[in-house]
């Protein structure tokens, strides 16, 4: 199998970052530890409580990560693991359009 680089780039080197469900009840620690982040941060919230916390950060808040109007090189998802694998499907559909994941069908 061939390898793309370049894809790994981009999780090593990202220029942008989506943080999935970090809220106020954990005081929005992944989007905190971002803060020396030199690319585009975008936070993916539904919670609207946690949303007026993360716009007073002044990060950028989207309901999905589909209207994220950019690619994004790397998503950190902090959400109830039940939640975890459609998040995780949701991210990489996003990144990798036309990539499918391990071991699902083609």
């Amino acid at each position: 199998m061939k390898v793309d680089f370049n894809k790994l780039n981009r999780a090593f080197s990202p220029k942008t970052l989506a943080v999935i469900g970090d809220s106020n009840r954990n005081e929005f620690q992944w989007l905190r530890a971002q803060s020396t982040f030199q690319g585009k941060l975008y936070s993916v919230q539904i919670n609207t409580e946690s949303i007026e916390g993360i716009k007073a950060l002044g990060i950028t808040n989207y309901t999905s990560i589909v209207d994220i109007p950019e690619p994004v090189d790397l998503a950190i998802i902090s959400v109830p693991r039940t939640a975890v694998p459609r998040s995780w499907r949701i991210v990489f559909v996003r990144t990798w359009p036309h990539e499918r994941p391990v071991g699902q069908p083609g």
